[in-house]
């Protein structure tokens, strides 16, 4: 979401946004706590803000551009109005009012073009506003502290899940095998390939998102768990999971560089 306020106070660097230079700052609220972290602290690299910042100096850039062609458009319209106008009265008072009328006529033309343009162009100026104002949105961030809340959850109650743990190299044919012999839609498939250590940056976060079907920042609740029709997972996974304890801390800057090679 786009940050409204200059304030990163709450970032686990505890600095704050006037420590760092404008064209290097990419500030996130988290979409749980809606607390504000810098970019680069939750495993943002510098190429990633540039790319942002980049992103907004085209969009407005071409915001720039489409307002001033609207502008173009609308002078343009005016003048052709006028002198539609101008023709039209003409007529009456002309010497031969066949070339007269045909000249109103021609006029009235190039007017109703012009206003069309204007028509247009006010539509690609307002298509350009809109695209600043998405360019200017920050990708979907969910901090440490929520990531750890949401996946040690814990859910009561009857799980129907069948649970399946397999070698790594297995579980791409056990995915496959589920594919062919099921119905499309018909089961419920979470592959749970361990939970986010920290925000990680944009890379690990499509990762992680992408296996667990869309979650925030790819955490995989105990209920997600409980939902599924089938749980995929691999020894090495719990292995790892054993070790893993998710803390507030999480989401710092060392927590995010290992999510960004």
């Amino acid at each position: 979401a786009a940050v409204a306020v200059a304030d990163a106070e709450n970032c686990v660097c505890g600095y704050t946004y006037s420590c760092y230079p404008a064209d290097e700052m990419m500030l996130l609220t988290c979409h749980g706590c809606k607390q504000i972290s810098h970019g680069h602290c939750v495993g943002y690299t510098r190429t990633d803000v540039k790319r942002y910042h980049g992103g907004v100096a085209k969009a407005v850039g071409a915001s720039t551009r489409a307002s001033a062609s609207a502008e173009r458009a609308a002078e343009a319209a005016a003048s052709t109005a006028a002198a539609a106008a101008a023709a039209e009265a003409a007529k009456h008072t002309a010497l031969v009012p066949v070339v007269a009328a045909d000249a109103a006529v021609a006029a009235q033309g190039v007017a109703t073009a012009a206003a069309a343009a204007v028509a247009v162009a006010a539509a690609k100026a307002v298509a350009a506003v809109a695209a600043v104002a998405a360019a200017k949105m920050t990708p979907q961030y969910v901090c440490g502290a929520c990531v750890a809340k949401r996946a040690g959850a814990a859910v009561s109650g009857p799980c129907g899940a069948t649970l399946v743990v397999c070698p790594s190299p297995i579980l791409p044919q056990w995915r496959a095998e589920i594919a062919r012999h099921a119905i499309p839609g018909a089961i419920r498939v979470v592959v749970y390939e361990g939970q986010p250590r920290g925000a990680g940056g944009p890379r690990a976060n499509a990762r992680s998102r992408a296996a667990a079907g869309g979650g925030d920042a790819g955490v995989v609740s105990a209920a997600d768990l409980a939902a599924a029709d089938v749980v995929l997972t691999t020894y090495d996974v719990l292995r790892n999971d054993l070790h893993h304890n998710p803390g507030p801390g999480e989401g710092s800057a060392d927590a995010g560089a290992s999510g960004t090679g």
